[in-house]
């Protein structure tokens, strides 16, 4: 029987194949999490703007994407995290609602 580190290794070029090919559907995912961030109490308030949402949603995606395709962390590839922590931070996003936000990004991909 293998190990779980042999089949992480076998797993991992179809892991990136499929992470790779939803980069093409980030519109649809942006969809998704407009439906879904209202749910959220701090964001249904409206202190952001649905163009803002879908914005930022899109380039928080799109930035998850490429880090689980690459191999490479967050951090290294761009300074948004912190950027729109920030934003939301200004216009009144409580922190839990953001990180909220943030882990709904997960279940939408």
């Amino acid at each position: 029987m293998k190990d779980l580190a042999d089949r992480r290794r076998e797993s991992l070029p179809r892991w990136r194949e499929h992470v790779s090919a939803m980069t093409d559907e980030v519109d649809a995912l942006v969809a998704t999490f407009l439906e879904r961030v209202d749910d959220i109490a701090g964001y249904r308030a409206g202190p952001v703007s649905e163009e803002q949402l879908q914005e930022s949603a899109h380039s928080s995606l799109a930035l998850i994407l490429s880090a689980v395709a690459t191999d490479s962390t967050t951090t290294q590839l761009s300074s948004l995290p912190g950027e729109l922590g920030r934003l939301r931070a200004r216009q009144g996003v409580p922190g839990e609602d953001l990180v909220a936000a943030v882990q709904l990004d997960f279940g939408v991909i």
